[in-house]
């Protein structure tokens, strides 16, 4: 039993439609549109000359997946308790609300979970697990690591942005050889900071 699928076009008078109508043989089932191409991001920047401290962490530190709530871009962030730490102590570290991470907070203490921070002149309050670490988006931001191990607590500056690794230069340490010592680590695991006062 045939089937009679109808076409309502619009035509001007100067239309033909044997040019707008594609034939029956043009027409194949099996058409498929092409895929998009492969718009992945990169793997972040690549290895360069010199020393290099690499950091690696316990897997993709943007990894979309329910296991990993660290993601850049992500609201599903785990709580920074390591803001409690005392090696934080003295960092004007930068804090964010999901869904408004084009507003960071200066935090200025934490006490039994409750974060107060610098808005302007006033202060705001926040429970621990409201907030999440300012994430650095470009080159020249200074951040402090936050991921256990040797690095933890230590300030850098970013000398080359990737989404998932950046490559770091100590902060306030002035390169004296050819050969700059360079610190690989995940973008997911960094905060920024304020510079140091002098």
């Amino acid at each position: 039993m045939g089937v009679d699928l109808s076409l309502t076009l619009s035509l001007s008078v100067h239309d033909d439609p044997a040019e707008i109508l594609p034939s029956k043989g043009d027409i194949h089932s099996s058409d498929t549109l092409p895929h998009p191409p492969d718009l992945s991001d990169d793997e972040g920047p690549s290895e360069r000359d010199g020393a290099t401290a690499v950091l690696e962490p316990g897997g993709d530190p943007l990894s979309t997946t329910p296991e990993d709530p660290d993601t850049v871009g992500s609201l599903a962030v785990e709580a920074p308790t390591w803001l409690a730490d005392p090696r934080m102590n003295g960092l004007r570290i930068l804090i964010e609300l999901p869904g408004q991470t084009n507003r960071p907070y200066e935090v200025r203490n934490i006490v039994d979970e409750v974060v107060t921070v610098r808005d302007g002149m006033a202060s705001k309050q926040f429970q621990l697990g409201e907030i999440m670490p300012c994430i650095p988006s470009r080159r020249e931001d200074v951040v402090v690591a936050f991921a256990p191990g040797e690095y933890f607590g230590q300030i850098f500056r970013i000398k080359e942005f990737g989404r998932r690794i950046c490559v770091l230069r100590k902060y306030g340490v002035k390169c004296t050889t050819r050969k700059e010592k360079l610190y690989h680590i995940p973008t997911a695991k960094l905060c920024v900071i304020y510079p140091p006062r002098r």
